[in-house]
């Protein structure tokens, strides 16, 4: 059965639907309880983590991994869901069908759930198996009864002894020990002092584990009675001997049903001492008189007549309440007699959303799969005390899942015949109770014949049902009335057309209507004229319109009743078709102003058949095409715009596309086109508007755009061209002035010393500007080459912090290269890398002061290819986020302060970064205001594969 929408949310309060973006698109009211906060459009990460299996959240790998049970953890870690991720009729969406996972009631409280009470139904009983079940308990119950009074008596002789003297405790529980009934000795407080074999053998603890603990904290359970309790605690304050039943539990942690006689014990001076404790195991006992209450529960159920569903409902409450079991299961019979289904449910509040319970009400059995097949086929109870031994049972997962350990069937069943299986399931492993299985099967007879009556007289119910509701649903109002004018019997829906007041008593005849409904007509004697005649001529049919003073309009249908071949009456049905009237008027109105609006339009309108031939076209559709308006119609439309754009593509987006003028001449044209059906004819619309004018405007933007291209290129050219040609002069004044400088430096001219060796330094920088402008132009420009080879990095790192010294001792600053492992030789230009390390070291150098510049290497793999990371960290001033932004931006720089005491043009990052993609690698910058900037160059180590 496909997930849609009402499915989930009839049967999954808990889910919720996700998108491939993993956002909740529909969430389940349940879930919205656990979840106030949570609506759609919210992001599924921010409210849940993934907690099994072990599955990144991704879309895809979820939706690869259907078949896994997932856990979800909310954010709030209250709960966790747990279900099954089914997929969408969309591909794009998936459910998550699963409910709160929690362990015990209390815990379903505190995340505010309430509990649903499921209503029950059952069947009549066989009072005489029950009343012949009850003789046989009563008579073991006085058997068992006589065997406890000897072994009380026997019991209370010992105590007298221990009241005696004191010092014949021991001697008393020597002789307890060797008694078949477990005894145990405790002080004043309740704390064990002693137990015998046989309450060791029957609890399972050992006298080490009791001694010293109290026997209430060893015995009593969850479903110990508390009333009990209290009576015990009582008689223990005030010293006084007592019996009672109990609800006791073993070690291993399964119940039963003791009688225990609590006897106190004084010391030699008549103090209180402690008490001895006697128990007697009644648990068969007790378990006969829960059978018995069962029956007589069934018994009463189904003697109180209620629906099938209701008295099967009540059974499995019933049972499961008596019996301490976790959850009961009614499948029935399909109608195809091929498989069972799952019917009424009943389970402990922790397992109402449980996998198990959710598995089981969506799948059906064959004959002879799992437990309800097996059953089915073999027609009697079938007990399966643990489930994970079982092969035969394809619920196993969703049952360990939720905890449930075993459980039983047994058919339901009358006549021979198998007319459905209860199931019974419990959170402990259970031996085989043939009583209990004598029991139920009793009751399977009993429910079957229940069932069977049931059938028949539902199946008659519904007759009749079907029959009067489809008289009072029917949308006519219908009168039905005898030849002789009296009425037999109409609808609701007649009053209601008629406006005849709801008192009408069905004893009245066609006469009597006359006065109630005559000044409602527009042609009261028309119409009661037309009644007389056809009730003259009983076999006519008649069918008319009758128009009434308030503007209403029905319609008249009149046939004659027939009983095998004879008539018995006519039969009046009234239809109003005041709407349809109206409705119809409205049409023609609208159709008038669609008209005129598609006659006025400025875009051409064209209607297509389903063979593309032209049923309509509006007066712009032939203006735009050169053609008179009725010559369009039956002419092709591929004639007109060709290409199949009529039933191959039906969107409401406009896109273009070519039609043809009448003289042949190409058209651009904007069109849209929609479909649609009149009368079960399949039509197709197509709007569209000539777009000549918007193509030649985008035509002279596009010729714009590249003259600006164009442009762009020449001056980057020229900028190249003239950087070159500037610095050819340029390097013979520097030259020219070093020569100068050692010349006056040999003769002792020290004064001109220091003015060339000025004019030296401008000229360097000059140089440096035009080289950085050179650079950038020729990166604009496209001419930017790089040449790699094998290079040398340490020679490399050494030349530059070297040159770089003078520039850091000028600004206190100290240049500190950590040591690395040997890079040895890597694959790059080593004249563009030493001038792009160069301007990250000479940038932290000259624009700190009294700071640390720090050059670090790091290694590592990515893709498969071995990278080099050279980090340049100073200790200055930092960045700021909105300045990182624009900082590899060419002739841009962030301190202009510092800019004009220290130089530059504002280049060097941008060609750095340039130059660094040039190479295979990129630049990063980590900054932040008041701590520092770290500048990392990255760049792969090896010569790429096929270079």
């Amino acid at each position: 059965m496909p997930v849609t929408k009402q499915v989930v949310e009839g049967l999954f309060p808990f889910h919720f639907a996700f998108d491939q973006e993993l956002r909740i698109q529909s969430l389940g009211r349940g879930l919205q309880k656990l979840e106030p906060t949570l609506e759609p459009g919210a992001s599924f990460l921010e409210y849940f983590r993934l907690e099994r299996p072990h599955l990144d959240l991704d879309f895809d790998l979820i939706q690869a991994n259907q078949h896994f049970i997932f856990v979800f953890e909310p954010t709030s870690a209250r709960y966790r869901l747990r279900g099954q991720i089914f997929p969408h009729d969309s591909a794009h969406l998936m459910y998550f069908l699963g409910s709160p996972w929690v362990e015990d009631m209390e815990a379903l409280q505190q995340l505010g759930l309430s509990l649903r009470d499921f209503p029950l139904h059952d069947s009549s009983p066989d009072v005489l198996q029950v009343l012949q079940a009850q003789r046989t308990m009563v008579s073991d119950l006085k058997t068992l009864n006589d065997k406890l009074s000897r072994q009380r008596a026997d019991l209370r002789a010992a105590n007298n002894l221990l009241v005696s003297k004191q010092r014949e405790v021991h001697r008393l529980a020597m002789v307890a020990s060797k008694t078949e009934v477990p005894v145990l000795i405790t002080d004043a407080e309740d704390r064990i002092e002693w137990v015998n074999d046989a309450f060791i053998r029957f609890s399972g603890y050992t006298q080490q584990e009791v001694l010293g603990r109290s026997a209430g904290s060893i015995l009593t359970g969850p479903e110990t009675n508390l009333e009990t309790l209290a009576f015990i605690a009582e008689c223990c304050r005030e010293l006084r001997a007592f019996s009672c039943e109990i609800l006791n539990y073993t070690k291993s942690g399964s119940s039963y049903w003791a009688a225990i006689e609590v006897s106190p014990i004084q010391d030699e001076n008549g103090n209180p001492a402690g008490f001895i404790t006697i128990q007697q195991d009644i648990t068969k006992r007790r378990r006969m008189a829960e059978y018995n209450s069962l029956e007589i529960a069934v018994t009463r159920l189904l003697a109180q007549r209620l629906e099938s569903s209701a008295i099967v409902s009540e059974i499995l409450s019933t049972v499961c309440s008596l019996l301490g079991f976790c959850a009961g299961l009614l499948w029935r019979i399909a109608s195809d007699g091929s498989h069972l289904l799952c019917g009424e449910t009943w389970s402990v509040p922790q397992l109402e959303q449980s996998p198990f319970m959710e598995r089981s009400k969506a799948m059906t059995f064959t004959p002879g799969l799992g437990l309800p097949g097996t059953v089915w086929i073999e027609a009697k109870p079938k007990w399966m005390f643990d489930l994970s031994r079982e092969t035969n049972f394809p619920r196993l997962p969703s049952a360990a899942a939720s905890g449930v350990r075993s459980g039983f069937a047994f058919p339901i069943q009358v006549t021979g015949s198998v007319l459905g299986v209860m199931e019974f399931f419990d959170f402990q492993t259970r031996e085989p109770n043939p009583q209990l299985l004598e029991v139920l099967a009793r009751i399977g007879v009993q429910l079957g014949q229940f069932l069977e009556r049931a059938a028949a007289e539902a199946k008659q119910a519904n007759l009749l049902s079907v029959l009067q509701a489809t008289f009072d649903a029917t949308a006519d109002g219908i009168l039905l009335s005898a030849l002789d004018q009296s009425i037999v019997s109409f609808n609701q829906r007649f009053l209601d057309l008629w406006q005849l007041p709801q008192g009408t008593s069905k004893e009245a005849s066609i006469t009597q209507l006359r006065t109630l409904v005559h000044d409602q007509l527009s042609d009261p004697e028309a119409f009661f004229s037309l009644v007389q005649q056809l009730y003259a001529n009983p076999e006519e049919v008649s069918a008319e319109v009758i128009h009434f003073k308030d503007g209403r309009v029905f319609e008249r249908f009149s046939q004659p009743q027939r009983l095998a071949d004879r008539i018995i009456g006519r039969i009046w049905s009234y239809r109003d078709v005041t709407e349809q009237w109206r409705s119809q008027q409205a049409l023609r109105e609208s159709e008038e102003r669609y008209r005129i609006v598609a006659e006025t339009a400025s875009y051409g309108i064209l209607t297509v058949d389903e063979g593309d031939t032209v049923v309509y076209a509006n007066a712009a559709a032939g203006r735009i095409l050169g053609y008179p308006r009725n010559s369009l119609l039956g002419l092709p439309l591929d004639d007109l715009i060709p290409g199949g754009v009529s039933h191959s593509i039906c969107s409401l987006q406009s896109f273009e596309s070519t039609a043809f003028h009448k003289n042949e001449n190409p058209i651009p044209v904007e069109l849209s086109v929609g479909e649609y059906q009149i009368a079960g004819q399949n039509l197709v619309s197509l709007i569209f508007q000539d777009v000549t004018p918007r193509k030649v405007y985008e035509r002279k933007i596009e010729d714009a755009r590249e003259l600006a291209e164009a442009s762009n290129r020449a001056k980057s050219a020229f900028v190249a061209n003239m950087s070159h040609e500037l610095r050819t002069p340029l390097n013979a004044i520097l030259g020219y002035t070093e020569m100068v400088i050692e010349d006056a430096t040999e003769n002792g001219h020290s004064l001109y010393t220091r003015d060339l060796a000025r004019v030296l330094t401008a000229g360097r920088h000059l140089l440096t500007l035009i080289d950085d402008i050179l650079d950038i132009s020729k990166i604009e420009a496209g001419k930017m080459e790089v040449h790699p080879e094998w290079v040398d990095v340490e020679s490399i790192i050494n030349e530059c912090v070297s040159t770089l010294a003078p520039i850091a001792q000028k600004n206190n600053n100290q240049i500190i290269v950590k040591p690395w492992e040997p890079v040895g030789q890597f694959w790059t230009d080593p004249t563009r890398f030493r001038q792009s390390l160069f301007n990250l070291l000479s940038n932290a150098s000259k624009f700190r002061h009294d700071g640390l510049v720090e050059l670090s290497l790091q290694l590592d793999q990515q893709n498969g290819r071995e990278w080099t990371h050279w980090s340049v960290r100073d200790t200055g001033r930092g960045i700021s986020k909105e300045d990182q932004s624009k900082l590899f931006t060419a002739f841009t720089q962030v301190n202009w302060s510092t800019s004009k005491s220290e130089g530059g043009t504002g280049l060097g990052l941008a060609i750095t970064r340039s130059l660094c993609e040039a190479m295979g690698g990129h630049v990063s910058l980590e900054s932040e205001p008041g701590v520092g900037s770290c500048f990392t160059i990255s760049l792969p180590r090896r010569k790429p594969e096929g270079s």
